[in-house]
């Protein structure tokens, strides 16, 4: 039996005696690997105490114990937000395998006529709420696209530096994609209309109904995005 670590074939030893499948195709879960090189040299590869051969680092120098990040966890909660001033939609996504679902969605308000310095800390309270409720393992925010009107890139912006702070108080990462990212990963298509995208986020995440405002299937749509690419990054290496 072997498998592919890197440039090397890492092939076990009859020594080791056979092991038991760990439910993946062609990967055993061992205690013990002879990493065997292309070039014919063996080196003694220690007892891993049953960790998972794809998290050893394989190579000419390891070093016992040495092993890569952990995986990407197999359940993932995604808070996505699409942020504003006026109105601020929020859709928590939960990655079970291959299963998306809907934890929550919604949106909320500001009034108009309030101090601009109190409408910031109503959007920074809500997202804390959110982070400390649910617990995400990641934020992801959708990217403001405005066009040439500088007063709404303002208010938007000032949205965003709210969500990002109350993220970072809460020591939850953040990442960002483009409004036409999201659509692609949810439309298939990266110019859909916000129609377009509320439907497919019904279809992806089973909903009963359409999530309604935009704001909220926005938020649900970036979530979705996130949560898709993850296992993508995850076979590419990144983390």
């Amino acid at each position: 039996m072997s498998t592919a670590c890197g440039d090397q074939e890492c092939r076990q030893s009859n020594e080791y005696g056979e092991s038991a499948e760990d439910g993946q195709r062609g990967v055993p879960f061992l205690t013990g690997l002879r990493p065997v090189w292309r070039s014919g040299q063996t080196a003694a590869m220690p007892q891993t105490g049953g960790l998972h051969p794809r998290n050893v680092v394989f190579g000419a120098a390891f070093k016992e114990g040495t092993v890569r990040a952990a995986p990407y966890p197999l359940v993932v909660t995604v808070l996505g937000i699409d942020p504003g001033t006026a109105a601020c939609g929020f859709g928590v996504v939960q990655r079970n395998g291959s299963r998306l679902t809907a934890l929550d969605h919604g949106w909320w308000s500001t009034p108009p006529g309030e101090r601009p310095e109190l409408r910031l800390k109503q959007i920074y309270d809500r997202v804390a709420g959110l982070v400390g409720q649910y617990e995400p393992q990641m934020v992801v925010i959708e990217e403001s696209y405005v066009g040439v009107d500088a007063r709404t890139a303002l208010s938007v912006g000032q949205a965003r530096g709210a969500a990002l702070t109350a993220c970072a108080n809460a020591g939850v990462p953040c990442c960002e994609y483009p409004p036409s990212t999201v659509k692609q990963a949810v439309c298939g298509y990266g110019r859909a209309d916000k129609a377009q995208v509320q439907r497919m986020v019904k279809a992806i995440l089973r909903l009963a109904d359409e999530p309604t405002p935009h704001h909220a299937a926005d938020a649900l749509a970036v979530a979705i995005c996130h949560a898709l690419a993850s296992p993508l990054l995850e076979l590419a290496g990144g983390r």
